[in-house]
């Protein structure tokens, strides 16, 4: 238990949306401070303190029911960088009360490309580094991001399939 402690957790989880390219997603997941249009879970996120899209920025993410619980969560996170051609952010958290101690991510776009007809749909790949969090075991954090990433793939698909 204590090597558990002292180690970082890493983990990757990765979405296919077949029915959006990368460039169709990409404006969706650099808009920083509407990641609660993307995610279900979320009832508020908005910026702090910065400026908007620029590394440093910091926004806060509310929840009334993270992870399950039924007490109400917020995560302040700051945006590190942000790589418009590579289709790609990272940002920490720098206060929350969700149990995150150390908490280091990268959200990135790629284009998945079929061979039999050429057609373009999108890889969402989200990495993460972290201190282990109190009350989660690495697999519970990594079913529970999963499903905050297939909800937000349904979401993205869901906001062009209502444009069409």
């Amino acid at each position: 238990m204590g090597d558990q402690e002292s180690s970082k957790w890493e983990g990757e989880i990765i979405v296919e949306l077949k029915t959006l390219t990368p460039q169709q997603v990409w404006p969706l997941i650099a808009d920083f401070c509407s990641l609660d249009k993307l995610c279900p879970h979320l009832e508020k996120c908005y910026l702090v303190e910065g400026v908007l899209g620029e590394p440093g920025m910091i926004r806060c993410c509310e929840s009334s029911n993270f992870g399950g619980e039924g007490a109400a969560k917020y995560a302040k996170e700051r945006l590190l960088m942000i790589d418009p051609s590579n289709m790609c952010l990272s940002y920490d958290i720098v206060d929350n009360n969700a149990g995150f101690k150390s908490y280091v991510a990268t959200m990135r776009l790629f284009p998945v490309i079929n061979g039999d007809d050429g057609k373009c749909w999108c890889k969402f790949v989200w990495n993460f580094v972290a201190d282990p969090v109190d009350g989660f075991t690495l697999e519970g954090l990594l079913e529970l991001l999963n499903g905050i990433a297939q909800a937000m793939a349904k979401k993205m698909e869901e906001a062009f399939s209502d444009q069409s």
